[in-house]
């Protein structure tokens, strides 16, 4: 059988759909950022909140696009955050 982009996001979509007997997906996807590039020693969310937030909105656009589906969850890349972001 040909993969196809329309045949994976069917498949993404079903593995989404599967339960744990908690009734929590069994697995999820989480926006990890939109580059994974380390600056200098920083990481992609270290800047203004404004720019985190800009950042945010772009990695969620692209994943929705592309797969069709929503992050819920976020993981820093590096696990590295500028502190000041706990409530964004």
């Amino acid at each position: 059988q040909k993969i196809t982009s329309q045949s994976a996001i069917s498949e993404i979509k079903r593995i989404t759909k599967i339960k744990q007997a908690n009734q929590f997906p069994v697995i999820e996807f989480w926006n990890h950022g939109l580059d994974h590039i380390k600056r200098k020693g920083k990481g992609e969310f270290v800047e203004s909140r404004s720019l985190q937030t800009e950042r945010l909105i772009k990695s969620q656009q692209i994943t929705k696009k592309n797969s069709l589906l929503t992050s819920r969850s976020f993981g820093a890349p590096f696990n590295i955050t500028a502190g000041n972001d706990s409530d964004t």
